[in-house]
């Protein structure tokens, strides 16, 4: 039964030893930060969250988690419909938003229905659930891992 957890990787660059630690026992996939500080450090992590299941597990969640304290706050976006909740693609508010501050945009295939949806939430309180939804009149397939980039530079 195949599960993942939310874990971090550090890697020493003077000495190349690497340490693996797992952060959460909440199951989740498709783990992203805010692009802009790659390399520098961050603290919110957005993942897809779940539950465990007697097969494996069920990702029906959007988690956004403090890395500092690791407070979470979740929004359960489906519950026992047939859909499968896409990875995330994180988008700051501006430019130059603090670190975090934006939008989180999931894809959600809902396949009774069959078409799509994207779902947008706002980073300040994702448990109040999507500010907008956007349907598609199709199935959205599995998505490519995405990431999101201003072109208005």
């Amino acid at each position: 039964m195949a599960r993942s957890f939310l874990g971090r990787w550090t890697v020493d660059l003077d000495t190349g030893a690497a340490k693996t630690e797992q952060l959460s026992d909440r199951p989740s996939e498709l783990p992203k930060v805010d692009e802009r500080f790659y390399g520098r450090g961050y603290a919110f992590g957005f993942q897809i969250g779940g539950v465990v299941k007697r097969n494996g597990m069920s990702m029906n969640s959007l988690v956004v988690t403090n890395m500092r304290t690791m407070a979470e706050q979740v929004y359960q976006i489906r519950s026992n419909q047939a859909a499968a909740v896409l990875e995330g693609t994180f988008a700051p508010r501006t430019p130059d938003a603090p670190e975090g501050d934006g939008y989180i945009i999931v894809p959600v295939s809902w396949w009774a229905e069959r078409r799509g949806e994207y779902l947008i939430f706002d980073t300040d309180d994702i448990t109040h659930g999507p500010i907008c939804r956007i349907e598609i009149p199709f199935l959205l397939g599995w998505t490519p891992h995405g990431h999101w980039m201003d072109f208005r530079k």
